[in-house]
């Protein structure tokens, strides 16, 4: 094979822009957000990086072994139908008819960009959203929530989220709500409804909303009627899909046999990133609690208690790919109030920098061998 086929065949040149654009974009956002003294600074900054992550989902050049790629050419014929036909006639026949409603609209715009672009847009929108819940939160600097910000990033999940076109969408939803009512110790009734969105997007979310309410009745910090709430949410919820959710629950549970018996793809090395990912979470958590004892966690308490909770589950599914992957990158999202807690209370000491560089080495790790290195948006 000659160099100029070899070109070609790897698409070498059109990766090493298109990540080359990614990591570029998420330095520049990582400096600037380093020096922001105002949530209005924070916002803008964050509002920009925003748009220019929908153009990287917008102009992505899907792979054929892509969830994202079958998707177009299911719904190709789609926009043919009217809102009411496809409603009855399609999305009310599936499981999830969230998600396919989206789907719907993004193909009746008649670009086939759109659907990658609005996925990107909402997973990194619900994402910054809990940096900016953060901010607000307590008196942070720029540079405890550029850390919060290279930490998730590092992972490079805005390949999945575009690609997977579901799964990192919903649990983004959910991120968002349970932040802000462990921060603010309340549970809001809109965030019951996206909740139940989300649900409708992908299964895995109806098992993160479940295990929320479930939490509350068993938190002791909960007051008795959130306790009593969260208990009727989740008995009621349990009843409807009982009663009217059979396809649903049928769906639900054999993708989760489909899982547990090995009929699933599985990647070595997103396997190996979620594992350093889990175990970066782990010492965060270990130090959090270990500041904790000094100097009091605040409104963080019940956040950290939660992460906690997730950090041992997903650590029972570890023998399962999906399962562990999707957990870990929800409880790295649930996570990034306790990042920017730990940061300030560490200063700059040599914790700070050794967490500090070993992100960016997950990044390089990501760009170099993870699912973020299929991403590209031209074609030579």
């Amino acid at each position: 094979m000659g160099f100029e086929q070899w070109l070609s065949s790897t698409m070498i040149i059109e990766r090493i822009v298109g990540i080359g654009t990614y990591l570029l974009l998420l330095f520049i956002a990582y400096n600037e957000i380093k020096k922001v003294k105002k949530i209005k600074q924070l916002n803008r900054i964050l509002n920009v990086y925003l748009v220019f992550l929908f153009l990287l989902g917008f102009f992505f050049i899907p792979d054929p072994s892509k969830d994202l790629y079958r998707w177009l050419n299911l719904s190709q014929n789609w926009e043919m139908l009217s809102v009411k036909d496809f409603f009855e006639k399609v999305a009310m026949q599936s499981g999830t008819p969230v998600s396919y409603f989206y789907i719907y609209l993004c193909r009746k715009s008649g670009i086939d960009g759109l659907l990658p672009g609005m996925c990107s847009l909402v997973f990194h929108y619900n994402v910054f959203k809990i940096l900016k819940i953060t901010y607000k939160s307590e008196e942070y600097t720029g540079r405890e929530i550029a850390t919060s910000l290279l930490f998730f990033m590092c992972m490079g999940r805005m390949l999945e989220a575009i690609s997977g076109v579901r799964s990192m969408v919903a649990i983004s939803i959910l991120a968002s709500c349970y932040v802000s009512e462990l921060i603010g110790g309340k549970i809001e009734i809109k965030n019951i409804f996206f909740g139940i969105i989300a649900a409708l997007i992908h299964p895995l979310a109806l098992a993160l909303f479940i295990m929320r309410y479930v939490f509350v009745v068993f938190q002791k910090s909960s007051k008795l009627i959130f306790r009593l709430f969260s208990l009727v949410v989740s008995t009621v919820l349990l009843y409807v899909l009982y009663r009217y959710g059979q396809l649903y629950l049928t769906g639900m549970f054999t993708k989760a046999e489909s899982y547990l018996s090995g009929g699933h793809y599985v990647y070595t090395w997103e396997y190996i990133i979620a594992g350093i990912m889990w175990v970066i979470c782990f010492f965060i958590i270990k130090k959090a609690y270990a500041i904790k004892r000094t100097e009091g966690i605040g409104n963080l308490h019940d956040l950290l208690l939660f992460t906690t909770y997730l950090l041992i589950i997903s650590a029972v599914l570890v023998i399962q790919y999906s399962m562990f992957h999707r957990l870990v990158t929800f409880n790295c999202m649930m996570i990034l109030p306790v990042v920017a807690y730990v940061v300030k209370n560490c200063g700059y000491s040599r914790y700070y920098f050794r967490l500090k560089y070993a992100l960016w080495a997950v990044m390089l790790l990501a760009a170099a061998r993870g699912d973020l290195c299929g991403y590209m948006f031209f074609n030579l």
